[in-house]
């Protein structure tokens, strides 16, 4: 029986070739924008994963990029698939990305709307520092935001969190449960910690721990590049929109 788009989806190659185009959009859109106007686009995430490298003495440009690729090829020798690119399953992850990241841009809505008629704060104060900068800045930012928050939160954290659940508790599905809700905690508490963190706001919080919610299940049920171009698509029609929701 051939493979069905949603089993081709959770394959560890096609979510390579699907990410790969969006890391080097990234990467050389960092390097342009940084040179045209000398501030850096990097988005906090990816700060995070290099100055962890840098710690331990990696400071290579390509560290970073070079550490998804990698867990990619890595997941790809490890289950054995085979070597087979499907153009017509990347475009529909594209499209299922675009919807999936419309739908959290509604949720996000409904939340303000709520917070609104609840008399609680609503801030968008991310919103208005992005509209400070140029357009292409913001793209640049947005699809790293995109890449390296999926990398940190769903790729590494989620499954860690499943494995060391899964030793202690033997239900399956109690253990991605577990992993599930831990990713989108510390997604949501990450936003007000370290150097550069916001202030620590109910509306924002809440939000981003929803929306932590939504990428984790959406990695789980669609995999780890779906979840990438869900986050990336948000960003962007959020921005587009107008609306007053965040990443």
């Amino acid at each position: 029986m051939p493979e069905r788009y949603w089993e081709k989806t959770q394959r560890p190659l096609l979510n390579l070739f699907f990410v790969l185009p969006l890391l080097v959009a990234y990467e050389l859109g960092v390097l342009l924008v940084g040179e045209a106007s000398g501030v850096s686009v990097r988005s906090a995430a990816d700060t995070w994963l290099r100055y962890t490298f840098a710690r331990i003495g990696i400071q290579s440009t390509w560290v970073v990029p070079g550490l998804v690729v990698g867990i990619l090829v890595a997941w790809q020798l490890y289950v054995k698939d085979e070597w087979v690119l499907d153009l017509p399953a990347l475009l529909g992850m594209a499209v299922e990305s675009v919807g999936l990241g419309a739908a959290l841009v509604v949720l996000g809505e409904a939340q303000y709307q709520l917070f609104t008629r609840l008399n609680q704060p609503a801030t968008a104060s991310i919103l208005q520092d992005l509209a400070a900068r140029p357009w292409f800045a913001e793209a640049v930012a947005y699809l790293g935001a995109g890449i390296y928050e999926e990398t940190i939160f769903r790729l590494m954290l989620l499954p860690a969190v499943v494995w060391f659940v899964a030793k202690l508790q033997p239900s399956p599905k109690f253990a991605v449960i577990a992993g599930v809700c831990v990713s989108a905690a510390t997604f949501s508490l990450a936003h007000y910690v370290g150097p550069g963190a916001e202030p620590f706001d109910t509306f924002t919080f809440t939000f981003r721990l929803i929306a932590g919610l939504f990428f984790s299940v959406v990695f789980v049920l669609r995999g780890f590049g779906i979840a990438v171009g869900a986050h990336a698509a948000y960003d962007v029609l959020v921005a587009v929109v107008g609306l007053h929701v965040f990443s």
